[in-house]
C-alpha cells in the first residue's frame, strides 16, 4: 500500500520489504511530478489571493458602477480559482498514487509501467 506521507512513493518501504524497486528514472520523474503539482497548487493560491486583494481594492476605491462590478467579479471568482487549484492537486495526487501502486506491485508488467510513464508525461505537459 502506498503511503502519501512518504515522499517519492515509498521508495524506502520497498527496499525494506525486499521488493524489486522501479527504475531510478521513474522515481525521479515521480518526484518531479509531485513537486510540479505542489508548485501548481501554490500558483493557484497566489492567483486567488491576488484576485481577492485587487477586487477589494477596486471596491474600496470605486467611483463608478462599472468599477464596483469588476471588483465584485474578482472577489467572487477568487474562491472558484482556489477550489479549482485544490481539485486539480487532489486529482493528480490520487491518480498518480494508484498508478505507482500498480507499477510497484507488478514491476515486470509492461502495461502498468507504460501507464505510469504515460501519466507522468501527461502530468508534466499539463
Amino acid at each position: 500500500m502506498i503511503n502519501n506521507k512518504i515522499p517519492f512513493g515509498g521508495l524506502t518501504e520497498n527496499l525494506k520489504k525486499k521488493k524489486k524497486p522501479l527504475k531510478l528514472d521513474t522515481y525521479l520523474a515521480i518526484a518531479r511530478t509531485f513537486l510540479a503539482n505542489d508548485s501548481t497548487l501554490c500558483s493557484f493560491t497566489g492567483v486567488s489571493l491576488t484576485m481577492l486583494g485587487i477586487g477589494l481594492g477596486i471596491i474600496n476605491l470605486a467611483h463608478f458602477t462599472w468599477m464596483m462590478v469588476i471588483g465584485w467579479l474578482l472577489v467572487l471568482l477568487c474562491p472558484t480559482i482556489f477550489l479549482l487549484g485544490g481539485w486539480k492537486h487532489y486529482r493528480l495526487r490520487t491518480n498518480l498514487g494508484c498508478l505507482i501502486k500498480a507499477a510497484e506491485e507488478n514491476p515486470e508488467d509492461p502495461e502498468a509501467s507504460k501507464a505510469l510513464q504515460q501519466h507522468l508525461s501527461e502530468a508534466i505537459a499539463d
